[in-house]
């Protein structure tokens, strides 16, 4: 989080936070406990290292409270500061031009909405929809259940279920009949997509295929994204036809 909370500032904007923050924290009230709440998202940000999305804890507290600490240095007493800080802030956002040249008029991850609007028409809403890997980190679920209003949404994550796998199993035999969303979401995708061992033991009949293909910004760490990437998929959607045969690849 802090890594990634220095790439969201660039240095020149640190010095109309740094003049302001004491103005800021001066006001008490409503500013302090902004302070106390993002000086916390900072020190715990509650998310592991590999969490391309950890920044997404600096957006609805920290961030706006440095912006607001600038402020109140463009607010200063001093013309000296309050016109450096504004130098300071022109500046980085001219710097920072050449970077947001190669985004500028261009979509990001908006090839996706059409493939969940033919899976939520394919599962009938009062069915179960299981997602396998790898779209257990993806918003797919939410995106059908929620965006959709489609059917109920049950996120298989392997590593979440260890030592729980025939409780889940119960569960789905419980359902009788289940639909399974297995894919990939970069990559070539390979012909074949494993079925998850949790499913052993169930049949499955194929629905339907739905290619994903749509663009994100370069996942890279330690720097500010330059380039955008495109992302490449298949999905596979089954229905559940029972304790037939064993489980394989589709």
């Amino acid at each position: 989080v802090v890594r990634a909370l220095f790439l969201y500032v660039p240095v020149l904007l640190w010095p109309p936070v740094a003049a302001g923050a004491g103005g800021f924290l001066s006001a008490g009230g409503l500013e302090l406990a902004l302070f106390v709440e993002g000086l916390d998202q900072v020190i715990s940000g509650r998310v592991s290292p590999e969490q391309i999305w950890a920044s997404r804890r600096l957006v609805p507290v920290v961030l706006p409270m440095l912006a607001l600490m600038a402020v109140y240095a463009f607010r200063s007493s001093s013309r000296r500061v309050a016109l450096g800080a504004r130098a300071c802030v022109l500046l980085a956002v001219l710097a920072s031009l050449p970077a947001w040249s190669a985004f500028v008029g261009q979509s990001l991850q908006s090839g996706g909405a059409e493939v969940v609007r033919s899976i939520a028409r394919a599962v009938p809403a009062d069915s179960l929809l299981v997602l396998g890997r790898s779209l257990d980190s993806s918003h797919a679920a939410a995106a059908v259940w929620l965006g959709e209003g489609g059917a109920r949404t049950y996120v298989l994550r392997e590593g979440g279920i260890a030592g729980h796998e025939e409780a889940v199993r119960a569960m789905l035999a419980e359902e009788g009949s289940f639909y399974l969303l297995l894919g990939t979401l970069e990559g070539n995708p390979p012909d074949r997509v494993p079925v998850p061992p949790v499913f052993e033991g169930w049949s499955f009949d194929e629905v339907g295929r739905f290619p994903v293909e749509f663009d994100v910004l370069e996942p890279v760490l330690g720097r500010v994204p330059s380039l955008i990437a495109p992302r490449r998929g298949k999905w596979i959607l089954l229905r559940s036809a029972g304790f037939e045969t064993p489980n394989g690849a589709l």
